[in-house]
């Protein structure tokens, strides 16, 4: 595959910009976060570790 192919594919920051592409990953992220506080205690222990480097895996 040659570079720039993909160029005119939509992405979410060609729809959103790159400031609206952070907010709406960071609402994503808050919106998961709000969910995964509903499930057992056994689940969260379970899940934590993965859904944590997932929502902080740009982060470092």
């Amino acid at each position: 595959k040659t570079t720039g192919n993909d160029g005119e594919k939509n992405s979410f920051v060609n729809l959103l910009g790159l400031e609206g592409s952070i907010d709406e990953a960071n609402r994503l992220a808050k919106d998961l976060q709000r969910r995964f506080a509903t499930f057992d205690e056994n689940l969260q222990s379970a899940l934590k570790p993965l859904i944590e480097d997932y929502l902080y895996r740009h982060k470092g």
